[in-house]
Protein backbone atom coordinates (compact mmCIF):
# COMPACT_ATOMS: atom_id res chain seq x y z
CA UNK A 1 0.00 0.00 0.00
CA UNK A 2 1.09 3.34 -0.77
CA UNK A 3 1.58 6.16 1.67
CA UNK A 4 2.37 9.92 1.83
CA UNK A 5 5.83 9.52 2.93
CA UNK A 6 6.96 7.97 0.04
CA UNK A 7 7.39 10.78 -1.42
CA UNK A 8 7.19 13.44 0.84
CA UNK A 9 4.15 14.72 3.82
CA UNK A 10 0.94 15.46 2.80
CA UNK A 11 0.74 19.08 3.49
CA UNK A 12 3.83 19.22 0.90
CA UNK A 13 0.91 17.88 -1.48
CA UNK A 14 -1.14 20.19 -0.13
CA UNK A 15 0.86 23.02 -0.58
CA UNK A 16 0.90 22.96 -4.53
CA UNK A 17 -0.32 25.36 -6.94
CA UNK A 18 -3.67 24.04 -8.48
CA UNK A 19 -1.87 23.41 -11.50
CA UNK A 20 1.50 21.49 -10.30
CA UNK A 21 -0.86 19.30 -8.11
CA UNK A 22 -3.15 18.51 -11.25
CA UNK A 23 -1.12 18.33 -13.99
CA UNK A 24 2.75 17.24 -13.09
CA UNK A 25 4.21 14.56 -11.52
CA UNK A 26 4.85 16.67 -8.36
CA UNK A 27 1.16 15.98 -7.00
CA UNK A 28 -1.51 13.32 -7.12
CA UNK A 29 -0.06 11.43 -10.47
CA UNK A 30 2.94 10.69 -8.41
CA UNK A 31 1.23 8.43 -5.87
CA UNK A 32 -1.13 6.82 -9.39
CA UNK A 33 1.57 6.40 -11.09
CA UNK A 34 2.72 3.33 -8.19
CA UNK A 35 -0.73 2.45 -8.47
CA UNK A 36 -2.14 4.07 -5.42
CA UNK A 37 -5.42 4.73 -6.69
CA UNK A 38 -7.58 5.37 -3.80
CA UNK A 39 -4.69 7.19 -1.69
CA UNK A 40 -4.14 9.18 -4.70
CA UNK A 41 -8.17 9.45 -4.54
CA UNK A 42 -8.23 10.63 -1.13
CA UNK A 43 -5.52 12.89 -1.79
CA UNK A 44 -7.21 15.19 -4.36
CA UNK A 45 -10.41 14.96 -1.99
CA UNK A 46 -8.33 16.96 0.82
CA UNK A 47 -6.42 19.22 -1.84
CA UNK A 48 -10.13 20.22 -3.30
CA UNK A 49 -11.07 20.85 0.80
CA UNK A 50 -8.14 22.51 1.77
CA UNK A 51 -7.85 24.68 -1.67
CA UNK A 52 -10.72 25.41 -2.89
CA UNK A 53 -10.17 28.51 -2.66
CA UNK A 54 -6.97 28.84 -4.04
CA UNK A 55 -8.26 26.96 -7.32
CA UNK A 56 -11.04 28.84 -7.89
CA UNK A 57 -8.76 32.51 -8.41
CA UNK A 58 -6.64 30.74 -10.89
CA UNK A 59 -7.63 29.48 -14.76
CA UNK A 60 -4.98 26.93 -15.17
CA UNK A 61 -7.02 23.52 -14.44
CA UNK A 62 -10.47 23.88 -12.91
CA UNK A 63 -12.31 22.36 -10.01
CA UNK A 64 -14.21 20.16 -12.58
CA UNK A 65 -11.08 18.72 -14.06
CA UNK A 66 -9.96 18.14 -10.35
CA UNK A 67 -12.77 16.58 -9.67
CA UNK A 68 -12.76 14.56 -12.58
CA UNK A 69 -9.34 13.39 -12.02
CA UNK A 70 -10.15 12.17 -8.29
CA UNK A 71 -13.40 10.10 -9.73
CA UNK A 72 -11.03 8.66 -12.42
CA UNK A 73 -8.78 7.54 -9.08
CA UNK A 74 -11.64 5.91 -7.71
CA UNK A 75 -13.08 4.42 -10.53
CA UNK A 76 -9.47 3.07 -11.04
CA UNK A 77 -9.64 1.15 -7.62
CA UNK A 78 -12.21 -0.98 -8.73
CA UNK A 79 -16.12 -1.40 -8.60
CA UNK A 80 -16.07 -1.46 -4.51
CA UNK A 81 -15.57 2.45 -5.05
CA UNK A 82 -17.63 3.49 -7.94
CA UNK A 83 -19.92 4.94 -5.75
CA UNK A 84 -17.12 7.50 -4.34
CA UNK A 85 -16.33 8.14 -8.16
CA UNK A 86 -19.82 8.97 -9.17
CA UNK A 87 -19.87 11.66 -6.79
CA UNK A 88 -16.77 13.27 -7.84
CA UNK A 89 -17.70 12.69 -11.63
CA UNK A 90 -21.19 14.55 -10.62
CA UNK A 91 -19.28 17.35 -9.75
CA UNK A 92 -16.88 17.30 -13.33
CA UNK A 93 -19.73 19.24 -15.21
CA UNK A 94 -18.63 22.53 -17.57
CA UNK A 95 -21.15 24.62 -18.24
CA UNK A 96 -19.37 26.18 -21.46
CA UNK A 97 -18.48 22.87 -22.87
CA UNK A 98 -20.86 20.45 -23.95
CA UNK A 99 -18.52 18.08 -25.43
CA UNK A 100 -16.67 17.26 -22.42
CA UNK A 101 -19.76 17.16 -20.36
CA UNK A 102 -21.21 14.42 -23.08
CA UNK A 103 -17.74 12.74 -21.72
CA UNK A 104 -18.59 12.85 -18.37
CA UNK A 105 -21.94 11.81 -18.73
CA UNK A 106 -20.77 8.67 -20.59
CA UNK A 107 -18.45 7.81 -18.21
CA UNK A 108 -21.10 8.23 -15.68
CA UNK A 109 -23.62 5.82 -17.85
CA UNK A 110 -20.79 3.88 -17.84
CA UNK A 111 -19.68 3.16 -13.96
CA UNK A 112 -23.94 2.78 -13.48
CA UNK A 113 -24.57 0.01 -15.97
CA UNK A 114 -26.83 2.33 -17.75
CA UNK A 115 -25.97 0.99 -21.76
CA UNK A 116 -28.46 3.53 -22.97
CA UNK A 117 -27.43 6.90 -21.63
CA UNK A 118 -23.81 5.17 -22.43
CA UNK A 119 -24.79 4.79 -25.99
CA UNK A 120 -26.52 8.55 -26.84
CA UNK A 121 -23.04 10.10 -25.03
CA UNK A 122 -21.15 8.19 -26.97
CA UNK A 123 -23.07 8.62 -30.25
CA UNK A 124 -23.31 12.48 -29.30
CA UNK A 125 -19.76 12.96 -28.87
CA UNK A 126 -18.49 10.78 -32.32
CA UNK A 127 -20.64 13.36 -33.96
CA UNK A 128 -18.66 16.26 -32.74
CA UNK A 129 -15.48 14.87 -34.05
CA UNK A 130 -15.60 15.80 -37.44
CA UNK A 131 -15.86 19.24 -36.03
CA UNK A 132 -13.13 18.48 -33.51
CA UNK A 133 -10.52 15.84 -34.21
CA UNK A 134 -9.21 16.66 -30.51
CA UNK A 135 -12.36 14.71 -29.34
CA UNK A 136 -11.26 11.90 -30.88
CA UNK A 137 -9.43 10.33 -28.04
CA UNK A 138 -12.83 10.87 -25.67
CA UNK A 139 -14.91 9.42 -28.08
CA UNK A 140 -13.28 6.43 -28.43
CA UNK A 141 -12.78 5.81 -24.88
CA UNK A 142 -16.40 6.27 -24.84
CA UNK A 143 -17.10 3.69 -27.82
CA UNK A 144 -14.67 1.31 -25.52
CA UNK A 145 -16.39 1.74 -22.35
CA UNK A 146 -19.98 0.38 -24.35
CA UNK A 147 -18.17 -2.01 -25.92
CA UNK A 148 -17.27 -2.93 -22.57
CA UNK A 149 -20.68 -2.75 -20.75
CA UNK A 150 -22.23 -4.92 -23.38
CA UNK A 151 -19.67 -7.33 -23.04
CA UNK A 152 -20.48 -7.04 -19.58
CA UNK A 153 -17.29 -6.03 -18.49
CA UNK A 154 -17.61 -3.62 -15.61
CA UNK A 155 -13.91 -2.47 -15.32
CA UNK A 156 -13.10 0.74 -16.03
CA UNK A 157 -9.07 0.17 -14.86
CA UNK A 158 -9.14 -2.57 -17.84
CA UNK A 159 -10.61 0.32 -20.57
CA UNK A 160 -7.67 2.29 -19.98
CA UNK A 161 -5.06 -0.62 -20.02
CA UNK A 162 -3.41 -0.67 -17.02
Amino acid sequence: MYTYSNMHPREAYLALPPFEFDQSDQGWRSIDRDGGYLEAAQLIEAYLSHNMQRIRSQSQVSEATIHFHAGQEYAMNGELTYPKALIQFRQADKPDQPAWNLYVAGTIAFLEGDNTKLTDASTALAALVAENPNLTANATLLGQFRDALQANNRSYKAIYGV
